[in-house]
């Protein structure tokens, strides 16, 4: 899990293109997650196998729409261990931004992370402070 600033004010047409791209690279490389966009922050959970997920790290690393990366979580989950194991890439952002779609959710949805899994709940947590 990371977290960074966008270096550009954030639409949701910009959000919609991260979300094209990261749903077809991640359902390649077997990777699955949530992005959430809060209050000009990115905060973004990878679940996969060590190479994919360094795969997808190093191309967020060089993506210049946003800055200061901050690694806030570094493991990996087997898929019977992930919180988010049948999203390419789930999109949480401000109720403002989201258009009413079934593949886009408010950041009131973190609110029902289960206690049973501890990285869903930091994942709500690190949200929340934002």
């Amino acid at each position: 899990m990371y977290r960074s600033h966008p270096t550009a004010p954030v639409t949701s047409k910009i959000l919609e293109s991260i979300l094209h791209v990261a749903r077809g690279r991640n359902r390649a490389l077997r990777i699955s997650g949530i992005l959430v966009y809060k209050n000009k922050n990115f905060v973004q959970l990878l679940e996969g196998s060590p190479l994919s997920v360094e795969m997808v790290m190093e191309s967020i690393r060089r993506d210049d729409r946003h800055q200061n990366l901050e690694v806030l979580i570094d493991e990996t989950y087997d898929k019977t261990e992930r919180s988010f194991p049948t999203w390419s890439m789930g999109l949480v952002m401000p109720e403002s931004l989201a258009n009413v779609r079934p593949d886009v959710f408010c950041v009131e949805i973190l609110d029902s992370a289960s206690e049973k899994d501890p990285v869903a709940c930091r994942l709500r947590d690190v949200v929340a402070a934002l």
